[in-house]
């Protein structure tokens, strides 16, 4: 009884905090997206390629792909695949017909990230976000002011 009275009032706050602000890619602050805001203007059929892939399907209903990884995370092993899709994406960013969404949070290991894949095809920034940036062929106008996921 006493370990319930102790913890009651955290959980209350807790419940009655998620309860306002979401949780997950229902927060506030996906919601709020500059960037995801970007992906939802985009063309009909651009395709995008992405760091939150599972994020831009279940949050905008379009379809999105993984950016291109050198490793596959199960086995942690080389993935034999990856400079042909290297390869295919940079092809479809460079011709226009796709764009990188790369979205940051609060990770310091995002900002390297971000680099990372500028340099998977030597692409400029065409478009940052206060929560990531756009890579493409042509420019991609975003709003400004949103939140950061």
């Amino acid at each position: 009884v006493v370990s319930i009275a102790i913890r009651l009032s955290s959980a209350v706050s807790s419940v009655a905090t998620m309860h306002l602000e979401g949780e997950g890619y229902l927060s506030v602050a996906w919601r709020d997206s500059d960037m995801l805001a970007q992906v939802r203007r985009l063309p009909p059929g651009t395709v995008v390629y992405s760091n939150v892939q599972d994020a831009i399907e279940f949050l905008t209903g379009r379809p999105a792909n993984w950016l291109p990884d050198s490793l596959i995370w199960e086995s942690m092993q080389a993935n034999p695949a990856f400079p042909g899709q290297r390869d295919t994406m940079c092809r479809q960013v460079m011709s226009g017909t796709a764009v990188v969404a790369f979205f940051t949070t609060e990770d310091p290991r995002d900002e390297w990230a971000l680099d990372q894949t500028a340099e998977l095809c030597h692409f400029p920034v065409t478009a940052r976000r206060v929560d990531g940036a756009f890579y493409s062929a042509t420019p991609v106008v975003a709003d400004s002011g949103g939140a950061m996921p």
